[in-house]
């Protein structure tokens, strides 16, 4: 079984798509004046392509209604946007353990985007080599390697060395969209929101895994309306009215957000601190990382939105060992996470217990146990695993962190005393 994946703009003339042989389905993301509409699914029964008559019915079927909604909503209110949106400058910030194929085809597309100005920022998180210094010379950017270890010292030297005031971040794993930064403009041109999150699209379908996990687990998320997060209100689109929001269920950020796909104002950093050290410091807890950031960006009083036009595509083609890791490690992660943000006292103990039996036990775990479809219960069991190991890499992360914390003040003092002896 194998998926052919697409991006096709419906204010444009329907192309006929050919050369379809070795596929059995077609996926493909409407978009409209470039954003994101919705998913089309269709299966062409082994023919050498479609038509371009037999494409537009299908989308008119499947998403009639959203076209219809985008139309008017872009003939009452698109005229509200300036045709020339701002471009602010923006860091663009790739964290890397080692470099790779994927890590190349990242950053030619970073260099595609449709952009006036921008930077590209790689952190290296393991060693310098002669083959990733070899960056510099093949690709237009800054190379930074940073010795301590974990994704969150990483990105937090990634925001130190950034010269914008706008970050972003992309996984080594993605590839960005032609007009990815244009989104995260957009975004921002309210002054309210402080950090943003886009749609993380499956670049193609091969595997059993990529099939499971974006079919039957959710993916990543991939919402098609605009939302913007309060502490207390929830907003989806610009025709809803905001909706409260009780404090307890922005545990449930991790349903909103794309770690693998963000972007901040640097000055909140100053306001409500940079990544854990502690959460990044292991890959099994570097999904709670940066779900706990965002939460505490939010509960500190700060606007996130999620912006749909703001794309990216995952395409590896993961085993299903791969599957199981990324399952553990995501649940593991969010245990990290529930227990950071129960000890750091911005959700009770008992808020916590309640989101942690009622939405991630029973429904997430005992009822797929029970009905698992055409899940394997061993990846469901994976799942359960990852969150009763989270405690133990909380503990072993914060031991870590506070390693590490304490080598760098230990570095600063002598580079302070070295420092006062040379000027006497």
């Amino acid at each position: 079984m194998s998926t052919k994946v697409l991006d096709l703009e419906i204010t444009q003339p329907i192309p006929s798509i050919w050369e379809l042989e070795a596929y059995n389905d077609l996926q493909i993301l409407v978009r409209h004046h470039h954003q994101p509409l919705g998913w089309v699914y269709l299966s062409h029964n082994h023919s050498a392509g479609l038509s371009a008559e037999q494409l537009q019915q299908s989308i008119n079927e499947q998403l009639g209604w959203e076209i219809a909604r985008a139309t008017l909503e872009y003939e009452m209110l698109g005229h509200l946007e300036p045709a020339d949106q701002p471009a602010p400058p923006i860091s663009v910030i790739v964290c890397v353990r080692y470099p790779s194929a994927q890590l190349q085809r990242c950053l030619a597309s970073l260099l595609q985007i449709d952009y006036p100005n921008f930077e590209v920022i790689v952190v290296d998180n393991t060693s310098p080599t002669e083959k990733a210094a070899q960056w510099k010379n093949q690709w237009s950017i800054r190379y930074i390697y940073e010795e301590n270890p974990g994704l969150g010292c990483a990105r937090n030297r990634g925001i130190a060395e950034a010269r914008y005031d706008i970050v972003a971040f992309i996984d080594d794993d993605m590839v960005a969209d032609r007009l990815w930064l244009r989104a995260i403009a957009q975004a921002f041109a309210d002054p309210e929101v402080m950090a943003v999150t886009g749609l993380s699209a499956p670049g193609q379908l091969v595997t059993d895994a990529q099939y499971l996990y974006e079919f039957f687990y959710g993916g990543m998320v991939q919402k098609m309306h605009r939302q913007k997060i309060r502490k207390d209100f929830l907003a989806i689109d610009r025709l809803a009215h905001w909706q409260p929001v009780p404090e307890k269920d922005l545990l449930h950020i991790h349903k909103q957000v794309v770690e693998t796909n963000v972007a901040f104002r640097r000055s909140v950093f100053s306001k409500i601190g940079g990544f854990s050290h502690a959460l990044g410091m292991d890959i099994s807890s570097h999904y709670g990382s940066e779900v706990e950031l965002l939460h505490r960006l939010v509960t500190q009083g700060h606007t996130l939105a999620y912006e749909p036009a703001m794309v990216v595509w995952h395409t590896t083609q993961p085993p299903m060992s791969t599957l199981w890791q990324t399952l553990y490690h995501k649940n593991c992660g969010l245990g990290a996470f529930l227990l950071t943000c129960a000890i750091s006292g911005r959700v009770g103990w008992l808020s916590l217990g309640r989101f942690f039996v009622r939405f991630w036990l029973i429904e997430q775990i005992v009822r797929r146990l029970r009905r698992p479809g055409k899940v394997p219960r061993s990846l469901i069991l994976f799942e359960l695993l990852g969150m009763l190991m989270s405690p133990f890499v909380y503990v072993t992360g914060h031991f870590q962190a506070r390693k590490v914390e304490s080598l760098e003040l230990h570095l600063s003092e002598a580079d302070s005393a070295s420092t006062q002896e040379a000027t006497s």
